[in-house]
């Protein structure tokens, strides 16, 4: 009885701790990906200043080793160049480990890029003289890329050297534009077409106004025209003349009378 009882214990704390363990996987932040030296546990994408140290100064005061706590008057900011991007990679380095600023090189954009300098997470002072750090300890890895590069990858600067591969990171989130624009585009073609059919119509009407009054002008011109004599109108023929009535004989003269008898 009593081993059945520390078996139903023993499954429960075995089902607790898988949960637990679901639950802290499922808790993890968004990025995060193991490497030979520990994990990455975040990324930093800026185009903030970060501080450095003034090298220049530090060796001219004999400080050619790193320093856990930098003084105020070795610390300097530098900017990203023109059309560039800080990436800051948080990474915890486990004991027994070690993590160095040449391991890893950042491809993006089509080109790699070298890491510009590591920083102690309770300092956050990147310094060129920090070159490798062992571990337990939780450094910063500076890198620099274009503004416009969407998505970055850590890859090994040793391709002899099997490092562990660093999942793709998307820096822009590729959005779909939005609609409306182009819907605009059309609503203004439809309008100029719109425009341009109107203007046709216009331009149709009145050549065909004018179509029409140059034909009433043909028209009243005809109307007013006085009417043309037939051109061959044949003369009436003159009545004809009656032949002039011939003088009446005169009577035969009577015979003279006989005056002899």
């Amino acid at each position: 009885m009593k081993a059945k009882s520390a078996f139903s214990q023993l499954r429960y704390l075995f089902c607790l701790t898988v949960l637990g363990a679901a639950f802290c996987t499922h808790a993890a932040p968004p990025f995060s990906a193991k490497i030979h030296a520990g994990a990455i546990e975040r990324m930093q994408r800026t185009s903030a200043p970060v501080i450095f140290v003034n090298l220049e100064s530090a060796i001219a005061n004999d400080e050619a080793n790193p320093v856990d706590i930098v003084p105020e008057g070795l610390r300097v900011e530098v900017a990203p160049g023109d059309g560039e991007v800080f990436l800051i990679f948080t990474v915890a380095v486990l004991p027994n480990r070690s993590l160095s600023t040449l391991d890893y090189r950042l491809r993006a954009g089509g080109a790699e890029y070298e890491c510009k300098g590591m920083a102690l997470e309770n300092n956050n002072v990147f310094d060129l003289r920090r070159v490798v750090q062992k571990g337990p300890a939780v450094v910063k890895l500076l890198f620099a890329c274009p503004e416009t590069a969407e998505e970055a990858t850590l890859i090994s600067a040793f391709p002899n050297v099997p490092l562990t591969p660093v999942p793709t990171i998307t820096l822009i989130e590729k959005t779909t534009p939005p609609p409306e624009p182009e819907a605009e585009a059309a609503t203004e073609d439809e309008k100029d077409a719109s425009e341009e059919k109107d203007e046709k119509a216009a331009e149709t009407a009145e050549t065909t106004e004018e179509a029409e009054e140059a034909d009433k002008k043909d028209d009243d011109a005809k109307d007013k025209k006085p009417a043309e004599k037939p051109a061959a109108e044949e003369k009436k023929p003159a009545a004809e003349e009656k032949p002039a009535a011939k003088p009446a004989p005169k009577p035969a003269p009577k015979p003279a009378e006989n005056l002899w008898f």
